[in-house]
């Protein structure tokens, strides 16, 4: 709303735009997206790094993570096969997610409600955040912590779903299916380039790796974010890679401390 609002109701904005883009970006709404974009990626930056220090051994450098995130991103929306395109929604939800997974790791139940208030009605994923928080505070034995705000969360995206429904006026649109999209990219080799693409290439290396990671919470955070990847892999196009977009900065976070240790071993 905020950038259609800029293209709508900013004069300002929109002289901005004839002045000093009108040449190279077609629209102000496209202008206001890509302002919106970069302002989330720069924020990520700072994110990453706390999201790498979050976790144990302790980074020995604070540009590896932040630097593996920036290829993560490049590749998952912009240095691509096919489907180079991303959605208004794409790259404040990966902020806002992360931001949540941040809250989590510093057990701040409010401040991770005051993330899924502002990020469900921006893509409904973030949703996936409640079993991570409630996962984690219950084997740290805060049991009422994990209920009380797993239940406040919930509760929060059934507001902004019942919310949204009423503003819009519009019926459930029911999800679909693109079985024969996915199957056709795993058959057909023009696909392939684009699939092993996800996460920045770096789910092999990940998955190669995976003995050094030894932080409880970071592998039991992976675990309870397995519902998100098997939520994406049932209604998205697996060539889409950006549908795993939001896990970008953690993919950086993990990836760093897996180098880290396989050079000091």
């Amino acid at each position: 709303l905020g950038v259609l609002g800029c293209r709508e109701h900013s004069k300002g904005f929109q002289a901005l735009h004839r002045l000093a883009f009108a040449k190279t970006v077609d629209d102000p709404l496209d202008l206001a997206s890509m302002l919106v974009n970069c302002a989330c990626l720069l924020l990520l930056l700072p994110v990453t790094v706390a999201l790498r220090r979050s976790v144990t051994p302790a980074p020995a450098s604070s540009w590896l993570a932040p630097a593996l995130m920036l290829m993560v991103v490049a590749f998952t929306f912009v240095v691509r096969y096919e489907q180079r395109f991303t959605f208004p929604y794409d790259f404040p939800s990966l902020l806002l997610f992360n931001l949540g997974l941040l809250a989590i790791l510093a057990g701040r139940g409010w401040l991770l409600l005051l993330v899924l208030a502002i990020a469900v009605p921006n893509r409904e994923s973030a949703v996936f955040l409640v079993p991570v928080w409630f996962w984690l505070e219950w084997r740290a034995e805060r049991r009422t912590s994990a209920i009380v705000y797993s239940l406040l969360g919930a509760a929060i995206f059934v507001a902004w779903r019942l919310e949204i429904k009423s503003i819009l006026h519009t019926p459930d649109i029911p999800y679909e299916f693109p079985w024969f999209k996915n199957l056709n990219a795993l058959l057909l080799p023009i696909h392939w380039p684009q699939l092993v693409s996800v996460f920045g290439f770096l789910a092999a290396p990940m998955w190669l790796l995976r003995g050094y990671v030894t932080d409880a919470r970071l592998k039991a955070t992976w675990l309870v974010l397995t519902p998100f990847a098997l939520a994406a892999l049932i209604v998205g196009v697996w060539y889409e890679t950006r549908i795993f977009g939001e896990l970008s900065p953690l993919v950086a976070a993990t990836c760093a401390l897996q180098l880290e240790r396989a050079v000091r071993a």
